[in-house]
C-alpha cells in the first residue's frame, strides 16, 4: 500500500501578516485604553462641570462626547491595522 495523499505545505507567512499572542495582547490592551481614556477624561470632566454649575446633565453630554472619540478613535486604529496587515 502506497500512500497517494501528499501534504502540501502551508504557505509561508511574512512577519506582518503573523498575529502573535504578544501581539493580540498588544492590541487588546490598546482597545481597552481607546475606550477607557476618553470615558475617564469626559466622564470627570462633566461631574466636575455639573458641580460647579450645579447642573446634572453635562456628565451625560460627557459619556456622548466619549463614545464618539472612541468609536472615531477605533475606527482609526483598525484602519490603520488593516493597512499594515495589507504590506
Amino acid at each position: 500500500m502506497t500512500e497517494n495523499s501528499q501534504q502540501t505545505p502551508e504557505p509561508q507567512k511574512t512577519p506582518s501578516q503573523r498575529m502573535t499572542l504578544a501581539k493580540t495582547l498588544g492590541i487588546a490592551v490598546e482597545f481597552g485604553f481607546i475606550v477607557a481614556l476618553p470615558l475617564l477624561l469626559f466622564v470627570f470632566l462633566g461631574k466636575w462641570l455639573d458641580h460647579k454649575y450645579h447642573t446634572v446633565f453635562i456628565v451625560y453630554i460627557g459619556i456622548t462626547l466619549a463614545l464618539a472619540a472612541s468609536t472615531l478613535w477605533f475606527y482609526k486604529r483598525i484602519v490603520d491595522l488593516m493597512n499594515d496587515m495589507k504590506k
